[in-house]
């Protein structure tokens, strides 16, 4: 050993890399050992920089002439000292233990709150009962002694009228639960990880340790033990502990720094920080006297960004350009994980890998979404859109890959869509079978394919059957369905094989594991709060690779070095961030309590900030100027060192490079496809190939083709059509449809309702009629009523007028008698073309028959009708050639009134008009004749074809060169 280690607290100044002076003291200690070190241990409080470490030890020791090392073990404090215990004592509580006995001690004592959360209770009183445990300020176990104790925290003295009611409320949910909590312990015969800890810490013997073999650094956050055990090491030299500078609260103060002369930027960060000397304009222009060059301008830069996209865009280009300069390990240090997530996805698109050790939350893994749209589509009871998106999962079935996307497909279409089925399997089922019916031999396959996954669904949620809406039961149960549901989906073994998957089963099992025998029931809603609880709080973190930017937070930084380092998100909100609002006890009582007070944990972060502006030889700080609407000022140590740089140099310290590129498009990533982009969209007007023209026009394409000749184009003559979308709730469209049902069933007949009306319709037979015409009304709108229970405002707005439409038909039957209802009928034109259409009910009088078009919403007017511009009518009339008469029934809440009508001359001119009008636009077709889209706005307003006819775009383009035309 060398004379060297006389000194057993040694101080790392900011300038200086703490793992190259801990690695050259290894060496220099025990240069007579080499090249084996296998008898050192060093503790350092996380594994990020081991590999470097491992590299500085060698390096250190070729300077000693030894090319080759049997290097230390390298370990944290914790994990070391745990070693040591030779008394294990009774099991440790998991971490879902701790949770789940502490949710139990709440559940037994309701009193204690109202109206909360019990799991963000959970929350709070375990971060408070850990840092009591380990702070050593565990309650006693009288009650009034507790009470005493923070009488005197609050400075209330002795005085018991001066104990206010929110002090003895404290203290009763704070004793009472912390006291719970251990019986519970006692009674399970388990023991808390933390208190097993410190009791290794208290049993841990120096005199077994051999001296000069321990090495400690990084640490600048310890419980009053851990400080006691290391500084009990070093008294009797078992220990050599590097402790960084500035010394955080709690840390020792080094007996020497071993730090080099100060450099021109570290002075300028002392003066800058030495906030308790002279004013900050005095330190500044002294500081320039001494230094008339900046020695801050080459190192560091700062960069408040407009906003949090300029931001990331700002780190995107800082990092690519670094990389281009040859830095091969860039740093990133930000707690604003959203500010984060938005870097990865910006290096990713350029190439760049992005190492964060801290992971990302279970719950934002796909393994963790297909679980959870599991279990919605279970309590939703197999709904569309979370059935779909399990069926589509890569994780469910994965063995029967072609035949499951066929059978999900067919569900989909066949079933769910087509027959309008938006849960419930049985129903599924029950329309599947009715599909094959009407279809025959054709749907054998898909029936079948359909039908075995129906069953495979069914027999997944047999394990939940009768527990998600069911009372409470034991959460060994739910653990025990969600497991076996998940093996029988196909998902246990393929979440088994996903990196993530694997690491949601280890909590599931964690969870199964610390719950154990323990009598804890729940219910489906507080099951689920507890899974979502523990997806969202456990992370998952991937298999580490090279990369040459790695993110951190402010808190994993007191070893690190880097070629470059930007600080980003340096804002009030981030750093040091907002005193947290606690539920219990003021920071001055967890100050006099011994725990952690929030001015010390300013202190310990200013120290970590200042000594990472020394962490490399070129450091950026950046923010975002405005949030949320409102400016947003960067974190007060940022301003200090801008507002000292100012006053000292005239000028503020930037990074004007940057500033330029972030204004300049071609800094960004550019795509690889060099193709010219697509012209600027104009008013489409293609040409329909001949073939193309429909053969058979019905009533509504050929008021398409009126409407808008686009819209005929794409929806007629290419055949395009919107995707089906599964209605939950009945549009005013399903409403028609149910009334021209309950109307057809009763004038006409229908198979499976009741119906028709026999007999005279009129005053005297007017009950009777009425009667039938609920009994076909409650029929129709029977399984929409299973679907939606707020369908029965449909069916209640439907019987409303039925009064009314009786009014009207009995009215009406003294002329006109029903004939037929929902009439198809096709007429050949003259060129060929079959003009084809379903009336929906044919009257015969004296004059002749007449046409009657039922219509819940609003018809068309009588002057467009008149114009030629709705064609519908006149259609109907070419359909049914002997023809008188042909109007709009409009029904609509408490009327039911004729609407347009056309009749004697005035429909025979406008019939023979239309037709040949129509008769001439097809020969223009087949001859080649464009077909523009109008941008009519009232044709547009509800068209499906918008999509396609971008009419946003080219209707713009079109305004702007009549503009330009007019100038």
């Amino acid at each position: 050993m060398s004379s060297g280690q006389a000194t057993r607290i040694e101080g790392a100044a900011p300038g200086t890399d703490p793992l190259e002076q801990l690695a050259r003291r290894i060496v220099e200690d025990h240069r007579d050992r080499l090249p084996d070190l296998t008898s050192v241990t060093l503790l350092r409080p996380r594994a990020h920089g081991d590999a470097r470490l491992r590299r500085l030890l060698l390096a250190a020791a070729r300077e000693q002439g030894v090319e080759a090392l049997l290097g230390p073990r390298i370990t944290s404090l914790r994990q070391w000292v745990m070693e040591q215990d030779p008394a294990h004592g009774a099991p440790l509580l998991g971490d879902h233990g701790r949770e789940l006995m502490l949710f139990e001690a709440l559940r037994e004592h309701p009193q204690l709150f109202e109206r909360h959360d019990t799991w963000r209770l959970v929350d709070t009183l375990l971060e408070l009962f850990r840092e009591l445990t380990l702070s050593g300020a565990t309650p006693p176990a009288a009650y009034e002694a507790f009470v005493q104790r923070l009488r005197e925290a609050y400075g209330l003295g002795g005085d018991d009228s001066a104990c206010l009611e929110p002090l003895g409320r404290e203290a009763r949910i704070v004793h009472t639960l912390w006291h719970a909590w251990l019986e519970q312990q006692r009674q399970e015969g388990r023991e808390d990880p933390d208190a097993r800890y410190l009791r290794a810490l208290a049993c841990l013997e120096p005199g077994n340790i051999p001296p000069g073999s321990l090495y400690a650094a990084g640490y600048d956050e310890l419980l009053p033990a851990e400080t006691a055990l290391l500084n009990g090491l070093t008294r009797e030299g078992r220990l050599h502990w590097l402790v960084g500078l500035p010394a955080a609260p709690g840390m020792p103060q080094p007996t020497s720094d071993g730090a080099d002369p100060q450099t021109p930027f570290s002075a300028f960060l002392d003066q800058a920080f030495d906030t308790d000397g002279a004013p900050l304009r005095e330190r500044a222009l002294a500081f320039a006297q001494r230094h008339p060059s900046s020695p801050a301008t080459p190192r560091l830069a700062l960069l408040g960004a407009e906003d949090a996209e300029a931001q990331a865009a700002a780190l995107d280009i800082r990092i690519r350009a670094w990389l281009l300069e040859g830095h091969r390990y860039i740093g990133v240090v930000t707690d604003d994980r959203r500010l984060a997530r938005r870097l990865r996805a910006l290096l990713e698109r350029a190439g760049i890998d992005l190492d964060d050790p801290g992971g990302w939350a279970l719950s934002t893994t796909r393994a963790a979404a297909a679980l959870e749209r599991w279990l919605e589509a279970l309590e939703e009871d197999f709904e569309y859109q979370p059935l779909m998106d399990v069926l589509k999962s890569p994780f469910v079935f994965p063995e029967h890959t072609e035949e499951h996307l066929f059978a999900v497909y067919r569900l989909e279409q066949d079933v769910m869509l087509r027959e309008n089925i938006p849960r419930n399997l049985a129903r599924m089922r029950e329309h599947l079978f009715k599909r094959a019916r009407r279809l025959g031999p054709a749907s054998e396959r898909s029936t079948r394919a359909v039908a075995s996954l129906l069953d495979a669904l069914e027999e997944a949620a047999v394990p939940f059957r009768g527990l998600v809406r069911g009372a409470a039961r034991p959460a060994g149960d739910w653990l025990a369905a969600l497991q076996e549901s998940l093996r029988r989906l196909g998902m246990q073994a393929s979440l088994d094989a996903d990196p993530a998957g694997r690491r949601l089963l280890e909590e599931v099992r964690a969870m199964a594991a610390d719950l154990g025998s323990r009598p804890l029931s729940m219910d489906w809603r507080e099951f689920r709060t507890w899974l979502g609880r523990v997806l969202e709080t456990r992370h998952f973190r991937p298999h580490p690779r090279p990369a040459p930017v790695r993110l951190m937070s402010l808190g994993e930084t007191a070893l690190a070095r880097f070629d470059a380092l930007i600080i980003a998100a340096a804002d009030g909100e981030h750093l040091p961030g907002h005193e947290p609002v606690r539920a219990l006890f003021n920071d001055g009582v967890r100050h006099a309590l011994g725990l952690e007070a929030w001015h010390d944990r300013v202190a310990r972060q200013q120290g970590r900030f200042r000594r990472l502006l020394e962490a490399a030889p070129r450091v950026l700080i950046t923010w975002q100027r405005e949030r949320d609407g409102g400016p947003q000022r960067p974190a007060p140590w940022v301003e200090l060192i801008d507002a000292f740089h100012r006053l000292a140099w005239g000028a503020p310290l930037r990074d004007e490079a940057l500033e330029a590129w972030l204004k300049t498009p071609d800094a960004l990533v550019q795509s690889p496809d060099t193709a010219p982009l697509p012209a600027t969209p104009q008013r489409p007007a293609p040409l329909l190939p001949p073939a193309h023209v429909p053969a058979k026009l019905s009533a509504s394409a050929h008021q398409d083709l009126i409407d808008c000749p686009y819209r005929f184009y794409a929806a007629r003559g290419l055949g395009l059509a919107p995707p089906e979308e599964l209605a939950e709730a009945l549009s005013k469209a399903d409403y028609g449809e149910r009334v021209h049902l309950c109307l057809q069933a009763f004038h006409g007949g229908t198979p499976e309702l009741p119906g028709p009306w026999q007999g005279p319709l009129d005053e005297a037979h007017r009950a009777e009629a009425e009667a039938l015409l609920e009994t076909i009304s409650k029929a129709v709108f029977e399984k929409d009523l299973e679907d939606n229970f707020m369908h029965r405002g449909w069916l209640a707005r439907w019987r409303a007028l039925i009064p009314a439409y009786l009014d009207w038909a009995i009215e009406r039957a003294e002329a006109w008698q029903v004939q037929d209802t929902e009439v198809s009928r096709e007429v050949a034109l003259a060129t060929g073309t079959v003009l084809k259409g379903r009336l929906d009910r044919v009257d015969a009088g004296e004059a002749g028959q007449g046409v009657i078009d039922y219509k819940t919403g609003t018809p068309p007017a009588q002057k467009e009708v008149d114009a030629g511009e709705a064609v519908q009518l006149p259609t109907y009339a070419l359909l049914l050639e002997d023809s008188q008469r042909v109007e709009y029934l409009h029904l609509d809440r408490d009327k039911v009134k004729s609407g347009a009508s056309l009749e004697g001359e005035a429909l025979t001119a406008l019939r023979e008009a239309v037709a040949t009008r129509l008769l001439q636009l097809l020969e223009r077709l087949r001859a080649g004749s464009p077909m523009p889209a109008w941008g009519d706005e009232k044709a547009c307003q509800h068209c499906t074809m918008d999509v396609v006819c971008r009419r946003g775009s080219w209707e713009q383009e079109d305004g702007e060169s009549e503009v330009r035309s007019e100038k």
